[in-house]
């Protein structure tokens, strides 16, 4: 499943911003970003695995609004948003309609 894959990476290593062609962030950036994906896609397999959930399109759309989209510059809001993708087209959704 691609929300575990995800869960398991660190998916903000300093290669991974080294790939993306960026200078890594903070430390502390780095740890609210980890921690805020964490979070996200464990709320993610919640909505994914209820099968009475007939509005997952709209949950998607509230945890996506709360991320910490405020204390991020935009290489940082850029990359957050492609790791967060697949979880969501993993879900049927479509992540560029909702970010």
């Amino acid at each position: 499943m691609v929300i575990d894959t995800l869960l398991e990476k660190d998916n903000y290593a300093a290669t991974e911003w080294e790939n993306r062609g960026l200078i890594p962030s903070p430390s502390t950036t780095v740890k609210l970003m980890s921690s805020a994906t964490k979070l996200f896609l464990n709320d993610l397999k919640v909505i994914a695995i209820d099968p009475s959930n007939d509005d997952r399109a709209k949950k998607v759309s509230e945890l996506v609004d709360q991320l910490p989209w405020g204390e991020l510059d935009t290489e940082e809001k850029e990359f957050l948003a492609d790791v967060l993708a697949p979880a969501i087209q993993s879900v049927g959704l479509n992540p560029w309609a909702i970010f």
